[in-house]
């Protein structure tokens, strides 16, 4: 009981169980048969339960959790950047895996890390799951709310990085105020690597070692940390 696989599946699992009907009670047999039931992989938890007939006869029921195994996945996104395809990849879920609530939670965290990532600091995930229980499947329908994209906030810089903070404004041209994207940060660290390297600084060392969220400007600060390095002629 617990199971509502077709004919055709209960058979094979009935075939499975080792204890014949009209037979002297045998216990290892029906260990055997549990273990080949959840070999099968379709069972979370199995147990038997023995009744005691007026005949005194012993009915067993076996009762079952049947395993839930991932469906069908969509996002439905109304972004370009990132794409419903990337938000997917993001959430590790694979088609036909063992369905665990927990997986399915911390996909949401991951998938908005990469729409934090593009500047989505106030998206929102709903999550919609359909049950097949014929097939085992969960299909998972998550639907992405972005919220308004974040702002560059402050920019500050550490390190020697021979410039000031305006003045790296101006040369990656990574303005306060402009949205927040992972294509405009990348672009700012090559403008940046561009103007040491023209520099003849061929060692400089360029990275943004923090990043601070403001929830209730929804801007998004950074923090430069550059070493120029020598001048290589």
């Amino acid at each position: 009981s617990g199971t509502t696989a077709d004919t055709t599946v209960m058979r094979h699992l009935r075939e499975l169980v080792e204890q014949n009907p009209n037979q002297p009670l045998d216990r290892p047999k029906i260990g055997d048969s549990l273990r080949a039931l959840y070999a099968t992989g379709r069972f979370a938890n199995l147990q038997v339960e023995a009744e005691r007939t007026p005949q005194n006869q012993v009915t067993l029921v076996f009762v079952a959790k049947e395993n839930l195994f991932v469906g069908a996945l969509t996002a439905e996104d109304p972004l370009k950047r990132p794409a419903s395809n990337q938000l997917l990849d993001a959430s590790r879920l694979q088609l036909g895996e063992l369905f665990r609530q927990e997986k399915v939670d911390r996909a949401v965290q991951l998938m908005k890390t990469v729409l934090e990532e593009n500047g989505y600091y106030q998206a929102q995930i709903g999550v919609q799951q359909s049950v097949h229980a014929d097939g085992q499947r969960v299909d998972i329908a998550f639907r992405v709310d972005p919220g308004k994209p974040a702002r560059i906030g402050r920019i500050s810089v550490t390190g020697d990085a021979g410039l000031s903070a305006d003045d790296l404004i101006h040369v990656a041209k990574f303005r306060p105020g402009k949205t927040v994207t992972s294509a405009r940060v990348t672009k700012a660290l090559q403008r940046l690597r561009k103007h040491y390297s023209k520099a003849k600084r061929l060692e400089a060392q360029i990275s943004i070692i923090d990043r601070t969220y403001h929830a209730g400007s929804n801007t998004l600060d950074y923090a430069f940390k550059i070493e120029q390095g020598p001048v290589v002629k």
